[in-house]
């Protein structure tokens, strides 16, 4: 049913609203708590938001943005639901590249004991490769190979593609030049 206009008793014009758009108004998580539109569409522009913002480099903005999405999951799914995990690999990814290497790693923690319920395939991916790209920031190549090898590995077993390969490529590519791997930096530059 198309939203409307409808003449109240009065003779005033007042604005009604679908049933769908009422249930997704009053939708419930796990923990109970209505779920509002304003919660939904604020997660999704603080998403865009935090990946422009990283991709353009200006990291405590993005911090920001996160750290708001984060408040909003942690007040409607609990501080401990797998519905933030993107969230935090995100704020990791943002304090590792202001050189805060510990409190992302912390950020990294949480976002790992959090992956125990149901997630997309890939976003174990991407938290490795985040803490490779957070390693090799923090100037230890060989923990980052180690972990962007184990990313790579995890997605040849899905056989899957995802937009984040490309950034563990790059990743091992510095980490490898970094550790002074040339040969080695060359290939994963091809692939990134």
């Amino acid at each position: 049913m198309a939203e409307g206009y409808a003449t109240s008793p009065r003779g005033r014009r007042q604005r009604w609203i679908s049933s769908a758009t009422r249930s997704h108004q009053k939708s419930r998580p796990a923990s109970g708590k209505l779920v509002g539109i304003q919660d939904i569409g604020a997660v999704d522009a603080l998403w865009r938001l935090i990946k422009r913002t990283l991709h353009a480099g200006d990291f405590p903005r993005s911090e920001a943005y996160a750290r708001r999405s984060l408040e909003i999951y942690d007040r409607l799914f609990g501080p401990t639901s797998p519905a933030s995990v993107e969230v935090l690999a995100e704020l990791g990814l943002a304090l590792a590249n202001q050189g805060r290497a510990e409190e992302a790693s912390r950020v990294f923690d949480r976002a790992q004991a959090q992956m125990q319920g149901a997630v997309r395939w890939d976003v174990p991916l991407t938290l490795l490769g985040y803490r490779a790209y957070a390693a090799m920031a923090d100037r230890k190549p060989d923990e980052a190979i180690a972990l962007g090898q184990k990313a790579l590995a995890m997605s040849e077993a899905r056989r899957g593609d995802t937009y984040n390969l490309a950034f563990i490529w790059g990743t091992l590519g510095l980490a490898y030049r970094d550790g002074g791997r040339t040969d080695e930096a060359l290939v994963a530059a091809e692939h990134s």
